[in-house]
Parts: C-alpha cells; structure tokens; sequence
C-alpha cells in the first residue's frame, strides 16, 4: 500500500480520542441525517451489543492529515456526527444518576485536558463546517444542553442541518431516557470498545476526493450534487475553497437540499 495512503480498523474508543482532530471541511455537505437513519443505528447497536465479544462494524470514513492529530474528514461526517449526538445524549441523561460516567463521556466530545488552567481553551474533538460549528459545539459538545435543544424552535435552528442536529437529538433522548443508567453506561461501553470504523488516512486531498466519490458507505446515500460540490470545491485552489463553498451554502440554504439537487437534475434535462 502506498504510504500516502494507509487503512486501519480501530474502535471509536481511538478515533474520539487525543490521536485525532477530526473537522469537517466547509465544502462538505451539510449534516443530513434524520431520525430514520439515527434510530436505525441505535437499534443495530443495541441489537449487537449483547452478542458477546463481536464487534459492531460502523463502516469506514476517509481523512486528509493536514498536520499532526488534526484531520479533515472527506467521508464519513454523518456517522461521526451522529455518534457525537448519541454520546452526549447519554451524558446528558448520566449527569444526575452518574456524574463520573458523564464525565467520563464528555471527555470523549472535548479534549479538556489542561482544564485546571485560568486560560485553558476546551477543543472539541469533532468540529463541523463553520455553518453549524457553533451550534454544534453550544448544544451538543457543551454539558446540560441537551433538553433545551431539544425544545428549540425552527427559528433557533434555522438551516436544515441544524434542524437535523435537533431532531436527532430529540428522537435518541426519547428513546433512552426510560432505560437508565446501567443501559446508558452499557451503551456507552459498547460504542467505545466494540464499535468500530475503518479508517482510511491519507495526506493527498485529491486522492481522499477520488475515495470520496467512488465509497458506497453504510447510511444515507450522497446525492449527485454532493458529488458533484466536492468535485468542483476539491479542484479549486485552496485560497478560493471557502468562497466557492460559501455561495454553494447560500445557494443551497435559499432552495433546500432536495430542492437543489431537483435543480441541478431540471437543468441537466434542459
């Protein structure tokens, strides 16, 4: 194998650790998921965790090393993501029964290592594209923020990846809320150490995009547009990127995603 290129199996006990920083590029698409796809995982994870000692294989994600433990994530954003939604949903709900197990968690979200320190800056270790990294970071990857995301109101999550973020949220809680804590820290358990991904690292961008376009992952399926966006965003020079992801942003938030993917597919019929 090329040495630009590597492929590991590691369990997600690695890959949300200090080993990497994982950031979702802004010409990714946005975060997608919805509550089928969110409680289908939850139901597979609880449906495998009490096989014994078999892993539960999560499929594969690509990333760029772009220096050290930080990492671009070219496929695999909606996986992460959800992972991300699910552990602090089971913090959120550990905090009161089980502090130490939603500490233990958090520690997980954020790298908070030197937090004794006055000036000490908590970095999470997932950071979506720049349109929802905030939000992300505020209600998800912040401790106790979970019921009053769950609450919000369209106006407060405007963009449909936000909306994603909250109804995702809202679905998991609902569902594990009754199962208390020896459920939610067995859960916790199994994501950590049975649960696995394919990691895929390489320090080309352009063969990460090749990867990208051609990998048939578990879960929602990219549209051509999706496609189409990281060809186009990937071929630009690196100073242009933002700018051009940024117009597709707008563009996009203006229709909807279904609706500017029937766009693109009513101009290549034109």
């Amino acid at each position: 194998m090329s040495k630009e290129l590597s492929a590991s199996n590691q369990p997600l006990e690695k890959v949300f650790s200090s080993d990497y920083q994982l950031t979702i590029p802004r010409y990714q698409r946005p975060y997608a998921w919805t509550a089928d796809e969110t409680m289908q995982l939850l139901e597979d994870l609880q449906a495998a965790a009490p096989l014994g000692g078999e892993p539960y294989f999560l499929g594969s994600i690509v990333l760029v090393n772009t220096g050290g433990a930080e990492h671009d994530v070219i496929d695999g954003q909606q996986r992460l993501t959800t992972t991300t939604i699910l552990m602090a949903v089971l913090r959120d709900l550990a905090a009161t029964d089980s502090p130490k197990l939603a500490e233990g968690i958090q520690s997980y979200l954020a790298d908070a290592s030197k937090a004794w320190k006055a000036d000490a800056v908590v970095t999470p270790r997932l950071t979506l594209r720049p349109k929802d990294a905030e939000f992300f970071k505020k209600w998800i990857q912040t401790p106790g923020q979970i019921e009053s995301l769950i609450s919000l109101t369209d106006n407060a999550a405007p963009t449909d990846s936000m909306k994603n973020i909250r109804g995702n949220a809202r679905a998991l809680y609902v569902a594990l809320q009754p199962l208390g804590a020896d459920a939610w820290e067995a859960l916790f358990e199994f994501l950590l150490e049975r649960t696995e991904l394919v990691v895929v690292t390489t320090e080309d961008k352009a063969s990460a995009h090749r990867i990208f376009s051609v990998l048939n992952a578990r879960g929602l399926d990219l549209s051509p547009t999706d496609i189409f966006k990281s060809d186009l965003v990937g071929a630009v020079p690196f100073d242009k990127e933002d700018s051009y992801a940024d117009k597709w942003d707008q563009a996009e938030d203006a229709v909807g995603r279904q609706e500017f993917t029937d766009l693109f597919r009513d101009i290549r019929t034109i």
